[in-house]
């Protein structure tokens, strides 16, 4: 089992390798970084810092990796007035892949839920 600390570290460096395979093109090594992270997600999704970690992710000065925490808050269904916020920043203060992973997160949850 991972402390909470090593958690958030991990789960970071998962995020930040995703996006710079992404911006690259390269799908190969986005999808190598993109299951880890899907893995670590599921193994620690019921530990009990799990969401608390995930809320520290969303203030994450790379907006990228906060735009990963908080799609994962949207698809819980929680925590969704920051997470919304975060990825609203996210599409106004950055470009490329990371713009428009944040405006898709957006676009499926606003249609999953009406907004709401």
């Amino acid at each position: 089992m991972l402390e909470k600390s090593n958690f958030v570290e991990k789960y970071i460096k998962y995020c930040k390798e995703s996006l710079k395979a992404m911006e690259k093109g390269d799908s190969r090594t986005n999808n190598r970084y993109a299951k880890r992270l899907n893995s670590l997600e599921k193994q620690y999704e019921n530990e009990k810092y799990y969401l608390e970690a995930l809320n520290e992710i969303m203030d994450n000065e790379d907006l990228g990796v906060a735009s990963f925490a908080a799609s994962e808050f949207l698809r819980r269904n929680s925590n969704t007035e920051k997470a919304e916020r975060v990825l609203k920043k996210v599409m106004q203060e950055t470009s490329g892949v990371t713009a428009f992973g944040a405006e898709m997160a957006l676009k499926i949850w606003y249609e999953r839920t009406n907004g709401k």
